[in-house]
């Protein structure tokens, strides 16, 4: 049964059901349905990818990868995938050298991206219904340059001082020590 592209966040979610239920084979099937009907579904062929992964499918996971790269070749996310599958098949050379080269492609953003990509490990050793639907980053030096330009959402704060001070008093020493977090915009 073809999927229609509008249906691709309900299907997705679909998938994600019957992963948690450990349905593997019928959320393969959901997830091939939906980058059939849209191959542009980045998301889809993220979770598809993983889900190769985890049932050690690989030539099929690098098949998604690749897919996804060409599509999507800024996303770092796919990077982490491709290295996480380098790691499952024993090549850890080669998991390095992919860690390293994002590195590499975004210098000057190494220490959020790394930490974006310890938070991405962390969601996706959550159990699937305790996944939240959606993540926020906030980087307020830098305004998050290192993200394509469709994957921000500005979180406008001005009405809330009490959190804009709650916020930068995390940043205290960083502050007193010349950074100046909170003459950012």
């Amino acid at each position: 049964v073809a999927i229609h592209p509008g249906y691709g966040d309900a299907a997705r979610k679909l998938a994600l059901i019957l992963l948690e239920q450990k349905r593997d084979a019928d959320a393969v099937d959901a997830l091939k349905r939906i980058v059939d009907a849209d191959p542009a579904d980045v998301q889809a062929r993220m979770l598809l990818g993983q889900t190769f992964v985890r049932l050690k499918r690989f030539a099929e996971a690098q098949r998604e990868v690749q897919a996804a790269r060409i599509r999507d070749p800024k996303n770092p996310a796919f990077r982490d995938l491709e290295a996480s599958l380098a790691l499952e098949q024993g090549d850890v050379r080669r998991g390095k050298d992919l860690f390293r080269s994002l590195m590499k492609e975004f210098p000057a953003s190494a220490p959020p991206l790394l930490g974006f990509l310890r938070c991405l490990e962390a969601l996706r050793a959550l159990p699937v219904d305790s996944r939240p639907e959606k993540v926020y980053g906030c980087e307020v030096w830098r305004k998050l340059d290192w993200l394509l330009a469709e994957d921000k959402e500005m979180l406008k704060v001005d009405n809330y001082p009490h959190l804009i001070s709650a916020l930068l008093a995390v940043f205290g020493s960083q502050i007193s020590g010349g950074k100046r977090y909170d003459l950012a915009e």
